[in-house]
């Protein structure tokens, strides 16, 4: 009977480490995922001030060339 109460406790001790090991690397896994979604977070944002500058500068590129157009007569052929 003690033999069979030691493999017990022997597979009970292994599976408990073997539990132990998977959480460790679970809760790295967690942390590589919480840290990625950080760094996806900050390019994000980082992506629409790009945009928004783009988009800014477009529309004063766009208001330029407006101004140019009224402010240069247009030459007709002559004929």
């Amino acid at each position: 009977m003690d033999c069979i109460t030691a493999g017990w406790n022997q597979l009970g001790s292994t599976l408990v480490n073997d539990l132990q090991e998977r959480e460790k690397e679970l809760k790295q896994y967690m942390e590589q995922l919480e840290n990625a979604d950080a760094a996806r977070t900050s390019l994000l944002s980082q992506l629409k001030d790009a945009l928004q500058e783009q988009e800014s500068k477009q529309e004063l590129v766009r208001a330029q060339l407006l101004v140019s157009e009224i402010s240069v007569p247009v030459l007709s052929p002559l004929m």
